[in-house]
């Protein structure tokens, strides 16, 4: 053994014990707050002292993790030595030089853009459309290509992310099998929302017709977007996947010894394909890192099974491969009462490998569950521990993105600063600017005071726009206009009275319309307006196809929106100031440019307080943290019916509940049921 091959002794005897381990595949299982990075990263150290021509191909899951280990690296004076033989990337960025190197024309590799999806299937994939009779129809609808077309290269790169090869796939019956082994693996609901969306899209009439209606379409689609040099973020790993597995054994410099995969529980099915041909290359041992216990990410084809049973996927017929499992069971993070008592929560699922965490901070966090009558009672809670100075800072968790809504108007109101990331402030989306404008209509027509000539007759066309599920298309709008422009109109009454001698009127709108302005015009207060456009108005309900474009559409706020107005009664114009007030205060957040943050965006993401989805949680930690709407149907969701489906609800709950440092808050609303996650961590008692 080398001399100068030592450990620093502060590391436990599991973390050694890996760091150690001569195995050639392992499995590392490292519970939240073990000392994850540190022990991979010693582990690195320990494999290049023994051998200084020791290579490590080391993926991260995401790039921010990937530049937290970079910097790590470079700021220990112990490890830095070490950076030459070490390699940290993503798959997405490792597969993508693959594909520059191993493609011919370097200069003409290039990335599709989003907002260029459209144009990419309405002309490059023009000519393998036929491919598919239903999309061929689709295609030739103006009005389907406007608001679908993209979706069509979405649905394309959900297949490649579920690893279907558009090479071996080219039967029905392989295709099938394929189909069926990924739904035993877990992933059936993900292959069933795939399956509705193409339903929905009008693209397969039923689930005997995915192969020919659609598969077809993607194996020809997929080679020419290939052969034209066209890429996707997905294609970064789909082909770098697909040309890995074509080349040859590697050797000398350009082989790597040793392969770690961190997050690994994350990993979706053409990761795992990708990892596979990756490591067959370079006939490497490989390190898997992760924990099934925060295995979160279903909703992007990640799947627990792989973690928990490596060794079935890496296994082939010729090479056995069995797995050393080594496990950190140590908790530097969480409170003693934390780590026990998020053990026996997560106890309650049965596909996991069990671990015996010992809590190294003997101290216990403060555990409250509290009952609360509304918003207001919540934020005083929150104020409390906001104004002590001995907590730095505070996470507020919950279980949908539009639970937060409330909270973000109110903070905003009280200039309380606060952190929540961009894709969560549905403020600063198209359609909730339309329910802004809808709510301002309504004010006006309860002052009767028009602020413009017109006012009434271009209100009833913009509110007919959000009536309709699709907006119009620019001939129904001037047409629309033009009729209700023939007079200029004194009240909201005369204009929908004016609406319905529109002689289209059928053709372009549902019989109702006239009725459901009616009965807009008849609500009285902030909370009826909000319920009854939530329930009438078409162009603002759940979209997931929308949502792609929109995040109001996933799961618009309606609901939380309605019960929070309450507190306003008829004040319209109160209620439209603090969300304005909310609005300007998120939007001073936003980058300005991509890749700058600005002074104001900095300053709110070290603010003391955090807002986010319990999704967001994962490998962050605070000194308290509030987790919201600890009731029945929020946790678990209410969706979750299958084992698997409430055990990833669990999952998530575990990872909510473990990021603490001092305090945990699980606020109830009083009037209604406890979440049974509450049962289990025995706070009913």
């Amino acid at each position: 053994m080398n001399p100068n091959n030592t450990l620093p002794s502060w590391l436990d005897d599991s973390q050694k014990a890996f760091c150690l381990s001569e195995e050639k595949f392992i499995r590392l299982l490292a519970p939240a707050g073990a000392g994850k990075t540190q022990s991979l990263l010693y582990r690195c150290k320990h494999l290049i002292d023994e051998n200084p021509q020791t290579r490590i191909l080391l993926f991260t899951f995401t790039r921010v993790a990937r530049d937290e280990l970079k910097i790590r690296l470079k700021n220990d004076n112990t490890l830095k030595r070490y950076a030459a033989n070490l390699t940290i990337t993503t798959l997405n960025s490792y597969g993508w030089r693959i594909v520059k190197h191993k493609t011919n024309l370097l200069s003409a590799c290039k990335m599709i853009e989003k907002k260029e999806r459209i144009w990419v299937i309405s002309n490059y994939l023009q000519p393998t459309i036929g491919k598919s009779k239903t999309l061929t129809e689709k295609m030739k609808d103006k009005k389907w290509r406007a608001f679908n077309a993209a979706k069509v290269l979405d649905l394309i790169d959900t297949f490649k992310s579920l690893g279907f090869d558009h090479e071996t796939l080219q039967t029905e019956s392989a295709f099938m099998a394929y189909w069926k082994d990924l739904a035993r693996n877990g992933l059936a609901n993900m292959l069933n929302s795939i399956q509705n969306d193409l339903v929905h899209l009008g693209l397969v009439k039923s689930s005997e017709k995915l192969y020919s209606d659609f598969f077809k379409f993607y194996i020809a689609a997929t080679e020419h977007l290939k052969a034209m040099n066209l890429y996707t973020m997905e294609d970064q790993k789909y082909w770098g996947w697909k040309l890995s597995e074509k080349g040859n054994k590697l050797s000398g410099a350009a082989r790597y010894t040793h392969i770690m995969v961190d997050e690994f529980q994350d990993i979706n099915p053409i990761d795992l394909l990708f990892i596979k041909s990756i490591r067959n290359q370079h006939d490497a041992a490989l390190t898997v890192v992760g924990d099934d216990d925060q295995a979160i990410f279903e909703w992007r084809g990640a799947t627990p099974e792989y973690i928990l049973n490596p060794e079935t996927y890496f296994t082939s017929i010729r090479t056995p491969i069995s797995f050393e499992t080594c496990i950190l069971n140590r908790n530097y993070r969480s409170p003693k009462n934390i780590v026990e008592k998020a053990q026996k929560l997560i106890r309650n699922n049965v596909k996991r490998v069990d671990k015996n965490t010992l809590p190294m901070h003997q101290t216990d966090a403060k555990i409250q569950h509290l009952l609360v009558n509304n918003y207001d009672d919540v934020v005083q809670d929150i104020l409390k521990v906001w104004n002590d100075p001995q907590i730095k800072n505070i996470a507020v968790i919950t279980r949908k993105r539009s639970q937060l809504i409330p909270y973000q108007i109110i903070f905003a109101g009280k200039e309380i600063p606060f952190f929540a990331a961009e894709d969560l402030n549905v403020f600063l989306t198209d359609a909730f600017n339309s329910l802004k404008s809808i709510i301002e209509i309504k004010q006006v027509c309860r002052e009767s005071r028009p602020p413009t000539f017109l006012y009434y007759n271009n209100a009833v066309v913009d509110l007919c726009d959000k009536i309709r599920k699709y907006p119009f298309n620019k001939a129904d709008r001037d047409m629309v206009r033009n009729h209700m422009n023939q007079v200029p109109l004194s009240t909201m009454q005369d204009a929908i009275c004016h609406l319905s001698k529109l002689p289209a009127l059928n053709k372009i709108f549902r019989d109702d319309v006239c009725e459901i302005l009616e009965g807009f015009c008849q609500t009285s207060t902030v909370e009826e307006t909000l319920t009854y456009v939530g329930e009438y108005f078409a162009g603002l309900q759940k979209d997931l196809h929308k949502a792609d474009d929109d995040i109001f559409y996933t799961d618009p706020p309606f609901g939380e929106l309605a019960v929070f107005s309450s507190r306003y009664g008829e004040e319209f114009d109160r209620f439209y100031f603090d969300v304005q007030k909310a609005i300007v205060t998120l939007s001073s957040y936003l980058q300005q440019e991509e890749g700058e943050i600005s002074e104001d965006q900095e300053k709110n993401m070290a603010a003391k307080l955090h807002l986010m989805t319990a999704l967001r949680t994962k490998g962050k930690e605070y000194d308290a943290v509030f987790i919201l709407n600890a009731e029945a149907d929020t946790w678990p969701i209410r969706f979750a019916k299958t084992g698997d489906e409430l055990e990833a609800e669990r999952r998530l709950f575990y990872v909510a509940v473990t990021r603490t440092r001092k305090q945990l808050h699980f606020m109830q609303s009083s009037n209604m049921p406890p979440s049974p996650y509450l049962d289990e961590l025995n706070l009913l008692e």
